[in-house]
């Protein structure tokens, strides 16, 4: 933790005796630590190295993203460590999600998808999918969700896509969402990408476990601000076949985590599960 501390107060030019604590929070992906200093509070994210993050990509999307995310005070674009100010009050969203916190984020996402932005690099299903699969032995992927993905890729290769390519975060789990008072704010974009934004709504809603109502009054408050033009019912069919790509990438994930770390099988056979049963 010494090391750990000299690194953020170099950073940030605060003296080792002007650091009151320091706190490991969590993370998946990263490792996240709240410093408590004489000259604030900072969350400092030490970012985690692997072939499937680009922290140049991150650092160059920070400029369009800004009013969404918690202010940034430091980023560093080969390694993508990360200090930002901590908000105190501020809580990750906890479900069931309420109708007021639901308006919220419909207008924060729609906000983000309208956002006008030179940004050229583009999500990519297929080659997300084959990125993972390099990393897992074939032995080791299960028969039944070989023949679901091979299925799914018929369908998924043949549809057209009526929304409309947009910025999208691409990794909406609750934990990368945070309530502080009436404002939604939105954090690590390290995969973030032009893509379709019935993506971000299919991930919300299956990570919020949305209800049926609650999908449509969603969609309802989205569509004022969100600039597509496709009717809410064909835009509900694209954010079903969303959800199982979303979900095939979550097994995906799941067990390339699982070498380092058996526990991550649980979260894949959780997903399969999912893709047998939901159709």
């Amino acid at each position: 933790m010494n090391a750990i501390s000299k690194e953020f107060g170099q950073v940030l030019n605060i003296n080792e005796s002007e650091i009151l604590s320091c706190e490991h929070i969590g993370g998946l992906s990263n490792k996240n630590y709240l410093f408590k200093t004489t000259k604030g509070d900072f969350v400092y994210r030490k970012a985690s190295q692997n072939e499937f993050i680009n922290r140049h990509h991150e650092y160059k999307i920070l400029k369009y993203i800004q009013e969404f995310d918690v202010k940034t005070l430091f980023f560093d674009k080969d390694s993508g460590d990360k200090i930002t100010i901590f908000l105190p009050s501020a809580k990750i969203l906890q479900i069931p999600l309420n109708d007021k916190i639901l308006s919220e984020l419909a207008f924060t996402l729609a906000s983000l998808h309208v956002k006008k932005t030179t940004f050229n690099s583009k999500f990519d299903f297929i080659n997300e999918c084959e990125k993972y699969e390099k990393n897992i032995s074939i032995k080791n992927l299960s028969t039944d969700f070989l023949t679901i993905k091979k299925n799914f890729l018929q369908t998924f290769k043949t549809h057209e896509f009526i929304t409309t390519l947009t910025l999208c975060h691409n990794d909406l789990v609750l934990e990368n969402i945070l309530l502080h008072g009436d404002k939604i704010h939105i954090i690590d974009w390290e995969f973030s990408s032009l893509n379709h934004p019935s993506w971000d709504l299919a991930v919300l809603f299956l990570e919020a476990n949305l209800t049926p109502y609650q999908e449509k009054y969603f969609l309802k408050n989205y569509l004022k601000i969100a600039n597509q033009t496709a009717k809410m019912q064909d835009i509900s069919q694209e954010i079903k076949l969303q959800k199982r790509a979303y979900k095939i990438i979550c097994y995906l994930w799941a067990m390339s985590k699982s070498k380092e770390d058996k526990a991550f099988l649980t979260y894949a056979n959780q997903s399969l599960s999912w893709l047998r049963f939901k159709k």
